[in-house]
């Protein structure tokens, strides 16, 4: 059941400790860590999970992550290897979408942890998507519409929600392109 709740500032903090925790746990096994998604644009309405990006530098470096995620709360779901790229089918595979995905379990809030390789095109996707939308709030609010009126229409399909709503991403990645060439924007080095 889909429910999307509005923004929360404590979004920020859960995403910093997350963070925290998972920085402690595989300690330089990765390269960086990133609040991403929804729950990452002040004031937009999200789903009340925290969706967090770890690079890493080899995709195959999961396997160690396994029992250090499951000891502090989240649970690798196998079969989800890869993201949609732009402009294919959903369950094609493209090279430089790979990705594991870890879910919170029952021990955590909320949570999906989205493992992509740092030189991956799904890992600056979502970086660039997450700033564009921070930046241009008309887009976000157009965003924000759609996931409402999808929610008010799929809210126990969450399938159909996702097939809809990754297209109007695809859409939206294009003018954040053309905003990161015009603005200069690049994927901070944090």
């Amino acid at each position: 059941m889909l429910e999307l709740v509005p923004y929360s500032k404590e979004w920020n903090k859960d995403f910093e400790k997350i963070k925290k925790d998972i920085a402690a746990c595989v300690d330089g096994k990765i390269l960086r860590v990133d609040h991403i998604g929804s729950t990452a644009i002040p004031s937009l309405s999200a789903k009340d999970i925290i969706d967090v990006q770890i690079g890493v530098s080899n995709i195959d470096c999961v396997e160690s992550l396994i029992k250090p995620m499951q000891d502090i709360g989240f649970d690798l779901l196998p079969h989800i290897k890869m993201d949609h790229a732009p402009g294919h089918e959903f369950d094609e595979f493209v090279p430089g979408w790979e990705k594991r995905f870890f879910k919170a379990n029952e021990k955590r809030r909320a949570a999906n942890i989205h493992v992509r390789l740092i030189s991956g095109k799904n890992f600056e996707f979502a970086l660039l998507f997450r700033d564009f939308l921070r930046q241009d709030k008309e887009a976000a609010r157009a965003y924000e519409q759609v996931k409402i009126r999808l929610e008010e229409y799929l809210s126990d399909n969450v399938k159909a929600y996702t097939l809809i709503k990754d297209p109007v991403c695809d859409l939206i990645i294009l003018l954040a392109r053309k905003w990161a060439r015009d603005s200069g924007w690049s994927i901070s080095r944090e």
